[in-house]
């Protein structure tokens, strides 16, 4: 009888362990985060961000084998590498996420380019829910195009075969 409790006792405090690699997700078998650290996550690019990571099975090792594509396909130095893969892995498990992190660092090492942009903010005196999509600035092309020259935040001069080519965004200095 002592013997079978004893049993019983080893095998009850086995049984969550068992548990959690039932339900663990087989294909991620080093996860940067579960889906319960989502919700953790205290702002919505923080939660966008986990998200993804979640749902694409993105872990640890992963996660190395994209910054590897990503330090080579940017030719970035091997020292310089392996100091901007901490502070990016250290910033990610941060509860909060700023743009810039996100679309500036997070972004191109998982291989993502923004599109487009939609934006959600509610009216605090009217509570109405107000939808902006960067798809929406293309739609309405302002009256007078000599006044949007002071919006255009770059120019990009590249080559075309033995052509000189530049780039403005709308509205700027050589957009006729």
């Amino acid at each position: 009888m002592a013997e079978q409790k004893d049993m019983l006792s080893l095998l009850n405090a086995i049984e969550k362990p068992i548990h959690e690699v039932m339900v663990g997700d087989a294909s991620c078998p080093d996860p940067i985060f579960t889906w319960e650290d989502i919700n953790k996550a205290e702002n919505d690019l923080a939660r966008i961000a986990r998200y993804y990571i979640v749902k694409n099975n993105i872990g640890q090792t992963k996660f190395k084998e994209l910054f590897k594509q990503y330090v080579e396909a940017n030719g970035i130095r091997c020292s310089k590498a392996e100091n901007m893969r901490g502070n990016i892995r250290n910033r990610l498990k941060k509860e909060t996420m700023t743009w810039d992190f996100f679309a500036g660092h997070l972004m191109p090492v998982l291989g993502l380019s923004l599109e487009h942009l939609d934006v959600f903010f509610v009216d605090r005196r009217t509570n109405e829910l107000i939808h902006i999509s960067s798809l929406d600035t293309n739609d309405h092309p302002p009256a007078d195009m000599a006044n949007m020259e002071r919006f255009a935040k770059f120019s990009i001069t590249a080559t075309d075969g033995n052509n000189k080519v530049v780039l403005n965004a709308p509205g700027g200095k050589n957009d006729k």
